[in-house]
């Protein structure tokens, strides 16, 4: 949407990470032995990063704590993810050309894509479009016997995941 990604937007997608962030803030950082540095799981492997050039020898000190907070929030929401946040987009604007996101606040876009808590399964059925099968195979009977042991949230987060799915079709 072209605005710039926050703490608050952190919180959003991992609020523990973002409490131990706004201490940073909030405390003395000259003390707490921290360098313009991350740790990230890749499979089962901890690999620590630079959130700079050099970062690894840059310690984080009351002067540049908001720099490294602002560098750690677009690492985690920008850097890790670029390859899926570009398939996303790429098919998002496919959609939706990127100049009319300005009519949009983030909570009206995020509506529009991820739609209401509450699922018509009725309604989903009768409008689903069914390849390589059709409404009465068993396959289908399966998935949708699936959907309706889902909860409203499960169904929702559900929709959501096939959502992105399809838009990099």
């Amino acid at each position: 949407m072209g605005r710039h990604l926050s703490l608050n937007d952190l919180e959003d997608v991992d609020p523990d990470l973002a409490n131990g962030l706004r201490y940073i803030l909030e405390n003395d950082a000259n003390d707490l032995g921290l360098t313009f540095t991350y740790e990230t799981k890749i499979f089962e492997d901890l690999v620590m990063k630079e959130l700079i050039p050099g970062g690894s020898e840059i310690y984080v000190d009351n002067e540049n704590k908001k720099d490294y907070v602002k560098k750690f929030c677009e690492a985690k929401m920008i850097t890790e993810i670029e390859a899926e946040l570009q398939a996303f987009l790429k098919g998002f604007r496919t959609l939706l050309p990127i100049g009319y996101l300005s009519h949009f606040s983030p909570g009206e876009l995020e509506l529009m894509i991820a739609g209401v808590q509450k699922l018509n399964l009725d309604e989903l059925k009768a409008n689903s479009i069914y390849i390589n099968c059709n409404k009465e195979s068993e396959l289908a009977k399966w998935f949708w016997e699936l959907l309706e042991e889902l909860s409203d949230e499960e169904r929702s987060n559900f929709l959501f995941f096939i959502s992105g799915i399809f838009l990099n079709l």
